[in-house]
């Protein structure tokens, strides 16, 4: 799960180069600075709620994760940080403000990298996440 982190926040410093580095597009480095904010605070987020989870199941493996699920509240807070963190990075409501800004960028390359893999990232990682933690008190009502 941690290098699933690295690699998740490697996304959001793309984005941002990405669409601050945008040509003719004046806007553009307020877009980028208010992506960057938003993913990296989900993110934070997120790392927060990895850490927790793995400290409790005492292991960082998703898959190992996913097979025995931690419980209480301190578990919930975890699945909750993550939650923010996917939400933020999906720029699913109400986090969902930042995406048409960061748009101002190249489109075949902005359309690849926001919705390709910024986006999808988030979708991927409650679905993953979903067999061990629907059950979860914080994960249904998100």
């Amino acid at each position: 799960m941690l290098v699933l982190y690295v690699f998740w926040e490697l996304t959001t410093v793309l984005s941002f180069l990405l669409v601050a580095t945008t040509p003719n597009a004046p806007p553009a480095g307020d877009a980028a600075t208010q992506a960057l904010l938003v993913t990296t605070f989900g993110g934070l987020a997120m790392l927060v709620g990895i850490v927790v989870l793995g400290n409790m199941s005492g292991t960082y493996l998703l898959s190992e994760l996913i097979a025995a699920p931690p419980t209480g509240l301190a578990a919930s807070v975890g699945v909750a940080l993550v939650l923010v963190g996917a939400l933020a990075k999906s720029a699913i409501v109400p986090m969902h403000f930042w995406l048409p800004g960061a748009m101002a960028a190249p489109t075949p390359v902005s359309a690849y990298l926001h919705a390709a893999a910024m986006v999808k990232a988030g979708v991927y990682l409650i679905a993953r996440m979903s067999p061990g933690f629907a059950d979860s008190p914080p994960w249904r009502p998100t």
